[in-house]
């Protein structure tokens, strides 16, 4: 294998060390299970706490978590980490079919079995827990029982575990008493003159100048609350003594407001002729008004429409949104666009937190102007169902979907019709 393999299996194993579970596309996954620290006193040997690591080839569908990891956290062009696990799961394979088996050093071993069927062995001695990385197993002498004094002590496998349990519990009770001496440390303290160590007054429940000083602050609130209340009583008064003694002034402004209001309503001036009649012998007026009529019930044209039939033409809405327009595949270049502005849709199309959903990423970008050009430019070509995944990097995706194997179908369909490659992300 080359060295690019084994800096993937280094990349991997640096992953499984935090995590769970770690799926390699169109290949397997693995799936880790934290076991406890363990004495096997038949061959007196202790082992530290550690992870089993498995290896299942039921599940090869790309979650997306993998690439992430190497774009993200080992800054790799998205197209290198896609070429490197491609080229790492050919390799594997060849290497399976001609000898057999394959070494992940730092992992362990893949088997091809006579069915063709893949087992995994994890290499002894690996330990995958972060937080025991670097304890080593412990291997212990027997005890000579002629030897043995006549009040024989605990078995030493024993005692050693024991003592590996004591020390932990004191180096958590010892970080107990710093948090609280640094707690203690951090209170303020309250000088001669009121303020602590800060020059900042000093604040305490209990005492007096504090119960004193929140009086205060309410008696303050209630001299804002009367005055507003005398405020509203004023104008009250003041409007009431302008109406007692001013009833004339306020009698004629009412009624011109009346008749500025009613010249408003009034209808325009009948002329002397006659009102023109339709060819059904009524009055324009009266035609309009049928017309309006007619408009507003539609039920005496034509019949509602049915259940069945807007269920058929949102289906066929729906269809014309999600098809692919008939472009080049010169037009879905990453350089493709000049409009950096942000699209008026952005909101629709922006994705921010998980959803647990389905994209067919075919881009992605380091920039969100290089992202709004892309979308510009697509949106202009006819594409309707674009998504902006946030997180990280910008990526483009056409199409959300809730489950896998739509998702996946997508993507055969944009591989057919314009021969580019994408892939499926779980976010």
């Amino acid at each position: 294998m080359n060295s690019e393999g084994n800096i993937l299996e280094k990349y991997m194993k640096e992953w499984l060390m935090s995590n769970e579970t770690l799926t390699i596309p169109q290949f397997g996954t693995f799936y880790s299970q934290y076991q406890s620290a363990s004495v096997q006193a038949g061959v007196h040997k202790i082992m530290p706490p550690n992870k089993i690591i498995s290896f299942s080839t039921e599940k090869k569908e790309d979650d997306g978590e993998l690439l992430s990891f190497l774009v993200q956290n080992k800054h790799l062009e998205l197209d290198d980490a896609q070429m490197l696990i491609k080229e790492y799961v050919n390799f594997v394979q060849e290497d399976l079919f001609n000898k057999k088996k394959y070494i992940a050093y730092g992992l362990g071993t893949w088997f091809l079995r006579p069915d063709h069927s893949i087992a995994f062995q994890t290499e002894e001695d690996t330990n995958m827990n972060a937080e025991s990385f670097g304890l080593g197993t412990v291997y212990t002498s027997p005890i000579n029982k002629a030897t043995m004094p006549q009040n024989p002590v605990e078995d030493i496998e024993e005692s050693v575990l024991k003592d590996f349990q004591q020390e932990d519990k004191e180096k958590e009770k010892q970080g107990k008493i710093e948090a609280e001496n640094k707690n203690q440390s951090q209170k303020p303290t309250k000088n001669l003159y009121g303020f602590d160590e800060n020059d900042e007054e000093f604040y305490d429940e209990n005492d007096d100048d504090v119960v004193v000083e929140e009086e205060i602050i309410e008696r303050n609130k209630r001299k804002k609350y009367t005055i507003a209340a005398l405020i509203l009583l004023f104008l009250f008064v003041g409007i009431a003594a302008s109406l007692l003694f001013f009833p004339e002034w306020y009698s004629t402004t009412k009624k011109q407001t009346v008749e500025e209001k009613k010249q408003k309503i009034q209808e325009p001036i009948d002329t002397d002729e006659p009102e023109e009649k339709s060819d059904n012998n009524l009055p324009k007026n009266e035609e309009k008004k049928s017309e309006e009529k007619s408009e507003k019930n539609p039920k005496n044209e034509k019949k509602s429409e049915t259940s069945q039939e807007r269920k058929k033409r949102l289906e066929e809405r729906r269809k014309k949104i999600e098809a692919l327009p008939e472009v080049s595949a010169k037009d879905l270049e990453k350089s493709a666009g000049d409009n950096p502005t942000p699209p008026k849709n952005l909101k629709d199309i922006e994705v921010k937190q998980k959803a647990n959903k389905f994209y067919v990423v075919i881009a992605s970008f380091d920039t969100e102007p290089k992202a709004y050009t892309y979308i510009n430019h697509l949106q202009k070509k006819g594409f309707n169902n674009l998504k902006l995944i946030k997180g990280g990097s910008n990526r483009v995706s056409i199409g959300e979907f809730s489950a896998t194997n739509d998702a996946q179908k997508r993507k055969a369909e944009i591989l057919k019709k314009y021969n580019l490659d994408s892939w499926v992300l779980k976010y």
